[in-house]
């Protein structure tokens, strides 16, 4: 009962949640202009969290295993959702990646919610990676540069309607595949993402910063309890390159146009 009820709670909250939390900012004037320039209600993931919290006393009460830390898990995701919350409504649009962040803070212009938002990611996936994990401050930085690091990916991703979504969906199976374990904690997440989709494709609301960093931190988060030390290196190495490389060429433009993922993309969107 109480694993239904992991699953079905939540649901319900995404249900009557989203349509008031998108007519609360058409009220209050605070909507954001999507990639068409239209304007769209933001930061959908505060209620993907809020919903994915909802879970966690029913995952307190279940026969799940209870070595998992649920609390850290939760205390992360909580963190980088207001870390995201913040970007999305008070961040600087002007400043654009990572390089316009540091630029403004180098030009002494003062710094940048996104500044905030990388440095506070960081600090806070080392201070959760030093609670899980035994080993010294430069394995503790390395998890917790992971963990910045795929947060804001997928980030990058969601630029269109429900890819970063689509991309979590499919990395999240292929884990599952790999370790069955983790499957309760994807579970409920993956309910409500479905749910949520029918709004981000009809263009009514993006999930922001604040649902691609939280849909990153998750995988992140299980990353830590399923990769070695080569290879959190290894995948660093990569996430920091994707982001240099985006500094400087269109992830979106090249996936329009140069992948064939790009149809299977599109789908479900509407036009």
């Amino acid at each position: 009962m109480n694993i239904l009820m992991t699953i079905l709670f939540p649901l319900l909250f995404m249900q009557l949640s989203i349509p008031l939390f998108i007519n609360w900012q058409a009220q209050k004037k605070i909507m954001m202009k999507n990639y068409e320039g239209k304007a769209i209600a933001t930061a959908g993931g505060a209620i993907l969290f809020l919903a994915y919290l909802l879970s966690y006393p029913f995952f307190l009460r279940s026969s799940l295993p209870a070595t998992f830390p649920w609390g850290l898990l939760f205390i992360y995701l909580l963190g980088i959702t207001l870390l995201g919350i913040i970007d999305d409504f008070w961040g600087e649009k002007e400043c654009k990646g990572l390089r316009g962040h540091f630029y403004k803070f180098w030009r002494k212009e003062g710094i940048s919610t996104g500044m905030y938002k990388a440095v506070g990611g960081l600090l806070l996936g080392t201070f959760i990676s030093s609670r899980i994990s035994e080993g010294h401050w430069g394995d503790w930085i390395m998890k917790g540069l992971l963990l910045a690091l795929l947060s804001n990916f997928f980030n990058l991703l969601d630029t269109r309607p429900a890819r970063a979504s689509k991309i979590f969906f499919f990395v999240s199976f292929l884990f599952i595949l790999f370790f069955r374990s983790f499957i309760w904690v994807l579970m409920p997440i993956w309910g409500t993402l479905l749910l949520y989709l029918h709004w981000e494709q009809s263009k009514k609301i993006m999930l922001g910063d604040t649902g691609a960093y939280m849909l990153g931190g998750v995988l992140g988060f299980l990353s830590l309890f399923t990769l070695s030390g080569r290879s959190i290196i290894f995948l660093n190495i990569i996430l920091l390159s994707l982001h240099l490389f985006c500094e400087r060429f269109s992830l979106n433009k090249i996936i329009e146009e140069k992948l064939s993922f790009n149809s299977l993309e599109r789908t479900g969107r509407k036009n």
